[in-house]
């Protein structure tokens, strides 16, 4: 288990207090402590993804570009993977938060996963059969600027 440490201004500690103050559940609080916080995280073969702009990067710097579906299908899979580690994320739920009120297939999310796979490398992305997907988080280091 990665452990890190996060410290907070008087300004930001007043801030969490008023999102605190809107009752929300204790997970979702603390995923937009660590959102605000963390600008990227480091995954295999020298690539990172920056959450700040919501975009994946290369070993060179050298941003890979997506389309807009495969931006919000790989800023939905990291996220539900750094939430729920080892889980995989399902179609119904891949379908509910990437297509939302779209009709997608099992064949046009398998279709944005393999673009996603080619644009950056084959491991990124694990999946399950019959199950769904989840973005490889093995040699996970969060960094913070």
């Amino acid at each position: 288990m990665k452990k890190f440490s996060v410290s907070l201004s008087e300004e930001e500690i007043q801030k969490l207090q008023i999102i605190n103050s809107k009752n929300l559940v204790f997970d979702e609080f603390l995923e937009q402590i660590i959102r605000e916080k963390i600008n990227y995280i480091r995954l295999e073969n020298g690539f990172f993804y920056n959450f700040s702009n919501k975009s994946i990067y290369n070993g060179k710097g050298v941003k890979i570009n997506f389309t807009k579906k495969e931006e919000t299908l790989f800023d939905y899979l990291i996220s539900f993977s750094i939430e729920n580690k080892d889980k995989f994320a399902d179609i119904e739920s891949i379908t509910l938060n990437v297509w939302k009120d779209e009709d997608a297939s099992v064949f046009s999310i398998r279709n944005k996963v393999k673009s996603i796979r080619e644009k950056t490398f084959y491991g990124l992305i694990k999946n399950k059969n019959n199950i769904g997907y989840r973005v490889n988080l093995n040699s996970l280091q969060i960094n913070k600027d």
